[in-house]
């Protein structure tokens, strides 16, 4: 089906969509691989015309490197929405309170759990080793020692081992924090991150207009901005999330987004 064809598209024609929020790994960026020529050509097209905004569970220092320099002065929502930058400021940064982060630490290390913590900038990694450590290093050179992170503040911990949710879930509800988990199903890894925060609720503390928005994702993470945007895209399965407006594969999204530049032009 075109997109189009979609109902809500429909009522669409003729208005003004001002913004696009895009989700990277599994919607614009397959296998952590930077964005395509092709489709990063849309986007930039579309960044003539309107908004776009990235919303990642990476922080935004492992966003960058995935997007072309023409995109680098976007407002990107990094950490499931516990960090926001735009044109190289940052607009904020939620950070874990410190005997919160180090009994979370102290939890993993017991149980020899490898992990990554992020924090407004750097990150470091555990003792534990595991391959995604030395793709984190391929990105950027801004590791440093975990003590170092955690002093200055800690914005996520990606725990690298998806069969250590159950525990991670009974340690949290045994000491009354109320974080945000979000789970990765296709790497089956999963992060935490401070308050009960998302991608949504960060992007509508920054004033984003979802109702003039079209949001695209593929994974939980998403959910919420799926369900709050104007027209949503998911490029997953359709029965794992059946709210979306329009559903397509990732190798589908340049013609998508050359449908949405007639319609703007």
């Amino acid at each position: 089906m075109l997109i189009s064809d979609c109902k809500k598209y429909r009522i669409y024609k003729g208005n003004t969509v001002t913004t696009y929020i895009f989700d990277l790994d599994g919607t614009i960026i397959t296998n952590g691989q930077p964005l395509h020529c092709n489709l990063a050509e849309n986007i930039i097209s579309l960044a003539n015309s309107a908004r776009v905004i990235f919303a990642s569970a990476r922080p935004v220092r492992d966003m960058l490197p995935l997007l072309p320099h023409e995109l680098h002065d976007c407002l990107m929502v990094g950490c499931n929405g516990a960090m926001a930058w735009q044109q190289g400021e940052c607009l904020f940064s939620n950070r874990f309170d410190d005997r919160a982060a180090e009994m979370m630490i102290d939890l993993l290390q017991q149980h020899q759990v490898p992990y990554v913590l992020d924090g407004h900038w750097s990150f470091s990694t555990s003792q534990t080793a595991h391959t995604f450590h030395d793709y984190m290093r391929s990105l950027s050179d801004s590791e440093i020692p975990e003590s170092e992170l955690v002093s200055q503040g800690v914005s996520k911990i990606l725990i690298l081992d998806g069969e250590f949710r159950g525990k991670t879930d009974a340690f949290l509800q045994q000491n009354g924090f109320e974080f945000s988990l979000h789970h990765h199903r296709h790497e089956n890894i999963f992060d935490i991150t401070p308050r009960q925060e998302n991608k949504y609720l960060a992007l509508k503390t920054l004033g984003v207009d979802f109702s003039r928005s079209i949001a695209f994702g593929n994974d939980s993470n998403d959910f919420e901005m799926l369900n709050n945007a104007g027209i949503s895209i998911f490029t997953g399965e359709p029965h794992y999330y059946v709210g979306a407006s329009h559903y397509c594969k990732t190798e589908q999204l340049p013609a998508l987004l050359r449908e949405f530049s007639v319609v703007q032009a």
